[in-house]
């Protein structure tokens, strides 16, 4: 027996599809930079590589997403939910790696940017949504 699939129901991406179309990633982070913008009131962290693009989103592990762009399906974002209260208690490295770009988003209204050799330090995170 065949399976039929609505059309108008969204699909699973093929996560490894997308990991070899995003063989530049570590090359975009450093070209077009990563803007942190924290949501104080949802508690939610969105990384977004250049400048903002309409974008799919994947649920990868509890409270994380990662944001594909539909056309190319480059990776253009990651949303942490429960950033504070989950992510920072239960990834100490994280806090620590960029608790001076933490301080500065709070400094500067909930938003920072990253930009050149220093964003290919969020490269782990965004090669870990590859890996799943």
């Amino acid at each position: 027996m065949t399976t039929m699939h609505d059309p108008q129901e969204p699909q699973p991406l093929d996560m490894r599809q997308v990991a070899m179309l995003n063989n530049d990633l570590l090359q975009r982070l450093t070209d077009e930079g990563v803007t942190f913008t924290y949501d104080e009131d949802g508690d939610s962290l969105f990384l977004t590589i250049g400048p903002g693009v309409a974008a799919l989103t994947e649920h990868i592990v509890y409270g994380i997403y990662v944001r594909i762009e539909p056309e190319s399906l480059r990776i253009v974002g990651i949303d942490i939910l429960q950033f504070k209260n989950r992510f920072l208690v239960n990834n100490e490295l994280f806090k620590v790696m960029f608790e001076e770009d933490f301080n500065r988003m709070r400094s500067q209204g909930g938003i920072a940017v990253i930009e050149g050799e220093n964003a290919k330090r969020l490269y782990p995170l965004f090669d870990a949504m590859l890996a799943r």
